[in-house]
């Protein structure tokens, strides 16, 4: 299951081709990433996994399965999924470590996402966790959005803050 993509990364990508055996119910993504002056004053998805219906561009057809995602203004990470009941479960991660990424540096940044709590690290170092209800199985017949602004729904270029590497795997599979 694991997986990784080199230089620059954002983009749509069918799941399939990402994830061939089909999207785990648990996982870690460790991202590099550098977010430029440009890239800090919006928000933007790191990683956006959405079903068959998806949605073109700008216009929500249906809400993404999951994602990852930068509120600069928070100056937060924020993970959503949707829960057993339709609704979105969320947890949001600000404070010192998270902050750090927008220093306009590059960083390597872990999410470890498990059956009952979610989990991050930044340049190895651990943040915080917090615990997840549970979450429904992800459906691998959609598309997956690396590097995604957030209002204008394109992606965003490593040329203005971007990610440079993303790896995938096993909550137990990856190090830092």
């Amino acid at each position: 299951m694991p997986g990784e993509m080199n230089t620059d990364v954002s983009g749509c990508y069918c799941c399939r081709q990402l994830f061939p055996q089909g999207l785990p119910d648990e996982f870690t993504l460790v991202i590099t990433l550098l977010l430029k002056k440009q890239t800090t004053k919006e928000n933007w998805y790191l990683f956006q996994v959405t079903d068959r219906q998806g949605y073109p561009q700008r216009h929500l057809l249906s809400p993404p399965q999951l994602f990852l995602g930068i509120n600069s203004k928070e100056r937060s990470l924020e993970f959503q999924a949707k829960g057993q009941d339709e609704e979105f479960i969320k947890a949001v991660f600000a404070g010192k470590g998270i902050s750090s990424l927008f220093d306009l540096k590059w960083h390597k940044m872990a999410l470890s996402v498990q059956s009952q709590v979610v989990s991050v690290h930044v340049d190895c170092s651990y943040i915080l966790s917090k615990p997840l209800p549970p979450r429904q199985r992800l459906v691998s017949e959609g598309n997956a959005f690396i590097g995604l602004d957030a209002v204008r729904g394109a992606p965003v270029s490593v040329s203005h803050g971007g990610i440079m590497r993303m790896t995938w795997g096993k909550p137990t599979f990856l190090k830092l």
